[in-house]
């Protein structure tokens, strides 16, 4: 059984860590300087995110949206929440393919500053 059982649950809950993550925006600093745009393919549920970091505040959509990303990540829904509550690490898991890339992840610096910014952010809130 999934964590979340559908795509608006799992927006709801990526609504609120980036609302919690703005309230300290120095810890998305470096993704919201980058002109980055990250696209997260997330399946069981399908659903999508797109955090895009062109311009200071950082901003997130939740739901498709038309427009390229330099970066794209590709992973089950509940891969998301393991790694979130630091269950997972993200290396481990992008070199077993449990996430699928594409763009240039010799750049992605700012996109795992972001992540593991939305990690503390969100293991604060699930204990």
């Amino acid at each position: 059984m999934s964590i979340f059982q559908t795509a608006e649950e799992l927006y709801q809950v990526v609504q609120t860590l980036f609302d919690q993550l703005a309230e300290t925006p120095d810890k998305s600093a470096s993704f919201s300087q980058s002109n980055f745009v990250l696209r997260i393919c997330l399946q069981n549920p399908a659903a999508e995110i797109l955090v895009d970091g062109r311009q200071p505040p950082l901003e997130i959509f939740c739901g498709e949206r038309p427009g390229e990303a330099n970066i794209t990540l590709s992973l089950e829904a509940d891969l998301l929440h393991q790694f979130l509550l630091g269950e997972k690490e993200l290396q481990q898991m992008l070199f077993n393919g449990q996430i699928q890339t594409k763009g240039n992840m010799l750049r992605a610096v700012p996109v795992v500053d972001l992540l593991m910014a939305c990690q503390n952010v969100y293991r604060k809130s699930h204990n």
